[in-house]
């Protein structure tokens, strides 16, 4: 366990030192072995050839030096503060967001029949989730009340649904700064995809109680369940060890 856990910290320190600077130290490093191994061993070729080697042997050492400390400093105390943001906001708010969606899925598609929570975007935001979704609803409109919920429609859950979700996400945007800008970008995504705009102009729409099929948001629901199984897929994985 012990060896697991330094082999994750320093395979996720070096994945967040710049590349070109890990190859760097190691590239001193190989020239100060391959030094030490055969160069001393050679005559000089002129006079102050040994006094000069020296000399950038010690650069070399003072580059690894420098790379060493700049890790132990800077890179380490970074990434376990991007490991806690993952451990705790992140994993926790994620797992808000599946619960929410996954009782939405089980009233709208599983006829109330229990869905895990980390299964939902795995199942319904892939591409043969589509077919469910779209078999599920062709027969039922989004303004139209649910009848396991009193005075309730399909737009207000979905609607409620989104709310939750949204509030997750800016509490993970608290921490842009510190999270990788492709994960960042991809929660922006969420928060304005087609399917949130679509809803949006829904609810705006004076006359809310006009029978509106699914089909008007049901492919653009199944997208952003994609969009959140990319983001579930992240951030497990390195709640797993394989990334960080």
């Amino acid at each position: 366990m012990l060896f697991y856990m330094m082999r994750r910290t320093i395979r996720g320190v070096f994945g967040l030192t710049s590349t070109w600077l890990t190859g760097s130290a190691v590239l001193c490093v190989v020239i100060v072995a391959i030094n030490a191994l055969v160069w001393d061993h050679m005559p000089e070729p002129f006079n102050g050839a040994a006094a000069l080697a020296s000399a950038g042997v010690d650069l070399l050492l003072a580059f690894v030096a420098g790379y060493i400390f700049y890790v132990i400093t800077s890179v380490y105390p970074e990434y376990k503060k991007l490991q806690t943001i993952y451990f705790t906001v992140m994993k926790n708010e994620l797992i808000d967001v599946a619960h929410a969606y996954a009782d939405l899925i089980s009233d709208l598609v599983l006829d109330g029949k229990h869905i895990d929570a980390l299964d939902t975007f795995e199942r319904f935001g892939s591409k043969s989730g589509q077919h469910l979704l779209v078999e599920a609803t062709k027969d039922k409109s989004i303004t139209g009340e649910i009848d396991i919920l009193d005075h309730t429609t399909w737009l207000e859950y979905l609607t409620k649904v989104s709310n939750k979700e949204r509030h997750s996400i800016e509490k993970m945007l608290r921490f842009d700064m510190e999270i990788e800008l492709e994960i960042k970008i991809l929660l922006v995504d969420l928060l304005h995809s087609n399917y949130i705009q679509t809803l949006n102009d829904l609810n705006r729409l004076n006359d809310k109680k006009r029978n509106r099929p699914f089909m008007t948001i049901i492919y653009r629901f199944h997208q952003h369940l994609g969009l959140l199984l990319t983001l579930q897929n992240h951030i497990m994985n390195v709640s797993v060890g394989k990334r960080l």
